[in-house]
């Protein structure tokens, strides 16, 4: 089946070849004339057949180097709307995920304001998911990227060939700034607990966190207040924007798809392509050890690969405290197997791991003695029972990451997932390096 890429293309190199046609014809009424005029006088003859001859060729070579620029600045066209598309879809889906966090998150404070006198009978994540809900968090910043690319570039305007897509996309951009600004200046978002009466809060608790006393005395107090009340009775209207923008947007996307002739199968192949920055990972490029490059001396993180396919993977922590001077440090060691299949790394993690603990370096004064001694006996029993239970199972079972390296054959770009405080997993990427 011809592809879609190479239809567009067929049709866009149609009118041009016409055109061409019509070039070549001409010369060739011409050759037939000259034949018959200078049918006598060979030198002459030659001559002007040979003149014709090139001017043919300079014609098709110009002709031709115009159509491979135009087919790549169509083609240029059509990656800069893919982009902004995809920017498109990224906020559609960020803002259907937080009417859903609007929704559930609300109804979350409602009841436990409707319990504020048994709060201490009410599960523990009901009440802290609460509070988070009710604390306001930072202004909403986006990556501006696609915007600038595309209004940095006129002539992207002109590869598009369609003012309509030009101009959804201009509205998007516009309005993205709108509603951005509308979410952070707006009192109908503004949350009842500041960055400021957070702080006071931390500063008058015990050991300044969080603890379930401080969360219930809290919500007790700001659930009475009118600022509490005035922000829960806007949470309706808040799920309503989120979803509203968001199917606007979602209209926008797929009105420059349609127009472009963007499928999904091409937008999943474009967005596989720019998420592709470096090298297919190898067996022989793998082996030696690396180091994770979002660490320090007090978090690090090796792991080496050997030839046999086994792998250790070490991590080294280094803890201080108020309570003595000095470094805890513990070493965990997690053995594994490891193979590469297509673009993915994968590691099982077998039995054997262990934790070092050494508190060598801990020091304290006699008056903190019996304090420092039973935080790290209790330190030392839970790496223990850690250890006990490496014996026969392994911490990671089984971890597959897309991963590739780079034209140096010194860097892996490693794409994994974490899980964040709500429980949903979010995409991560990191980096180890080759120690040499």
């Amino acid at each position: 089946m011809v592809s879609v890429a190479f239809f567009w293309w067929f049709r866009d190199l149609f009118v041009p070849l016409q055109e061409i046609y019509v070039i070549m014809r001409i010369p060739t009424r011409l050759i037939s004339n000259v034949k018959y005029r200078f049918r006598g006088t060979d030198f002459l003859k030659e001559m002007v057949l040979t003149i014709i001859a090139t001017t043919i060729s300079i014609a098709l070579t110009f002709g031709t180097a115009h159509l491979i620029e135009n087919y790549k600045n169509k083609q240029d066209g059509r990656k800069i709307v893919m982009m902004v598309i995809h920017d498109m879809d990224l906020f559609v889906s960020a803002f259907h995920e937080q009417a859903k966090y609007e929704e559930k998150s609300s109804n979350i404070a409602i009841y436990v304001m409707n319990h504020l006198d048994h709060l201490e009978s009410l599960p523990e994540d009901t009440l802290t998911s609460a509070l988070e809900y009710l604390i306001q968090v930072d202004d909403i910043k986006y990556d501006e990227s696609s915007e600038k690319i595309f209004q940095s570039s006129q002539d992207s305007w002109k590869n598009i060939n369609s003012t309509t897509v030009v101009d959804l996309i201009q509205d998007f951009f516009s309005d993205r700034r709108a509603t951005i600004d509308h979410i952070n200046t707006n009192h109908e978002f503004f949350k009842p607990i500041s960055k400021a009466d957070e702080y006071e809060i931390l500063l008058n608790s015990p050991d300044h966190y969080y603890d379930m006393d401080l969360v219930i005395d809290v919500l007790r107090k700001v659930m009475k207040e009118n600022k509490t009340q005035h922000y829960l009775i806007y949470a309706a209207d808040r799920q309503d924007y989120f979803n509203a923008i968001a199917n606007e947007w979602q209209r926008a996307s797929d009105q420059c798809k349609f127009i472009m002739n963007i499928s999904d199968e091409e937008m999943e192949e474009y967005l596989e392509e720019t998420s592709r920055t470096g090298n297919r990972l190898t067996k022989n490029k793998l082996v030696g050890k690396w180091s994770v490059t979002s660490t320090d001396e007090t978090d690090k993180e090796t792991i080496e690969f050997n030839k046999d396919n086994t792998f250790v993977h070490i991590k080294y922590h280094i803890y201080t405290s108020t309570l003595f001077t000095g470094r805890l440090t513990t070493t965990n060691t997690m053995p594994g197997r490891w193979e590469i299949k297509g673009d993915s790394l994968i590691r099982e993690y077998t039995a054997g791991g262990h934790i070092d603990m050494d508190r060598s370096n801990v020091s304290y004064t006699p008056e903190m003695k019996d304090t420092v001694e039973f935080i790290l006996d209790n330190f030392k029993k839970k790496v223990d029972q850690a250890n006990k239970e490496w014996e026969t199972e392994a911490e990671w079972e089984r971890k597959a990451n897309v991963a590739f390296i780079d034209k140096s054959g010194n860097k892996i770009e490693i794409q994994s997932y974490t899980t964040d405080a709500e429980g949903e997993e979010e995409d991560i990427t990191y980096y180890i390096t080759r120690e040499k």
